[in-house]
């Protein structure tokens, strides 16, 4: 059986990898010329959105037998609202490392696979594919393709920035912001790579491209967030849903 995967995200190589299991060996096809993100930062994974599985790592190696070292455990919450914080202590989940480092998520997938090939800056075009491949698997988590093909639909638009900062964090609090104020129906966060360096950024929906400049200096008026700042960026999310169907028998979906 030939397979073509489009995308070697989370989604594409560990779609390679349980392909891999069936002596199915794919193809995947990444436009760009590295696995990771272009921006480092650091994802949490918690085990209140995962249930009702209540280790992701274990349960990751033992369903899949992929093995995910993280960054930290999350062992503290700071919840910040309107004129209340509310501070929780426990184990509730892991922080993740994402960018282009060796410990990146996506990267530590990549090294576990045994015999896949990555076409590096290569395009991927489904209607191509199809015609050469068994099976296509569209793996690029965004409406590259999607959208043609009927199975996206945009439910709002949100935006994303956020910054590197400097200095003297735990590497094992998660900060989460809630505040109508600055984030309208989104919200915030900060996360620790480790004691010096944090990742802190803002999501913020209902509003236009320009706008938000204006909410981000809003949050971090708000919330005193006055460090030193390695690095910025901006992302134009677009928050969505998927109708898993399509026209073509041959055509697979992974988001």
């Amino acid at each position: 059986m030939r397979v073509a995967i489009i995308g070697a995200g989370i989604a594409g190589l560990s779609c390679a990898h349980e392909l891999e299991k069936y002596g199915i060996t794919p193809v995947i096809y990444e436009r760009n010329s590295y696995i990771g993100e272009q921006i480092s930062h650091v994802a949490a994974v918690l085990d209140i959105v995962h249930r009702p599985v209540r280790d992701f790592i274990k349960y990751i190696k033992v369903e899949y037998d992929i093995q995910i070292n993280p960054l930290n455990i999350c062992k503290e919450l700071v919840h910040y609202s309107p004129g209340k914080t509310t501070v929780l202590k426990g184990n509730f989940g892991y922080f993740l490392k994402r960018g282009k480092e060796q410990d990146d998520l996506k990267v530590q997938i990549y090294n576990q696979l045994k015999g896949s090939k990555v076409l590096f800056n290569t395009y991927g075009d489904y209607k191509t594919l199809s015609k050469e491949y068994d099976y296509v698997v569209i793996a690029t988590g965004n409406n590259l393709f999607t959208e043609e093909i009927g199975c996206w639909k945009y439910l709002y638009r949100a935006f994303e920035r956020g910054a590197l900062i400097l200095g003297n964090f735990n590497p094992t609090a998660l900060h989460m912001y809630l505040n109508r104020d600055y984030c309208k129906n989104g919200y915030a966060y900060m996360i620790p790579f480790d004691k010096e360096r944090a990742f802190v950024t803002l999501i913020v929906s209902d509003v236009n491209e320009k706008e938000v400049e204006h909410y981000w200096h809003v949050f971090k008026s708000v919330e005193d967030i006055t460090y030193p700042i390695l690095e910025e960026f901006n992302v134009a999310s677009q928050i969505r849903c998927q109708f898993l169907s399509s026209k073509m028998s041959n055509l697979c979906l992974e988001f």
